[in-house]
């Protein structure tokens, strides 16, 4: 029976949960696989202010309490730390701008 490589199941772990969260949108800023620490972001998504103020004029102010709601909502720029330790357990660490 051959015994798999604990550096590169954590490797390959690493990878898989790199990828998922480019799937999510993010990417990758800094990677570095002798650590297996990463950082990715997803980046800022703008509100089109033009639009919504042309949309609550056509309907008579309706629209207004769902472009509120957006802005109060919107999220800027998030970045999340990526790591995994020796005993193969996958840290992911919001990182506060």
């Amino acid at each position: 029976m051959v015994d798999s490589d604990p550096a590169a199941e954590r490797l390959d772990r690493f990878s898989k949960a790199i990828s998922a969260k480019t799937m999510a949108g993010f990417n990758v800023v800094d990677r570095n696989d002798k650590d297996l620490v990463a950082v990715v972001v997803l980046p800022e998504k703008p509100i089109n202010h033009v639009v919504h103020v042309l949309i609550t004029i056509f309907t008579c102010l309706i629209w207004a309490p769902v472009w509120a709601a957006l802005v109060l909502l919107h999220k800027g720029e998030q970045r999340v730390r990526i790591s995994i330790d020796a005993s193969g357990t996958l840290f992911e660490e919001v990182i506060q701008l």
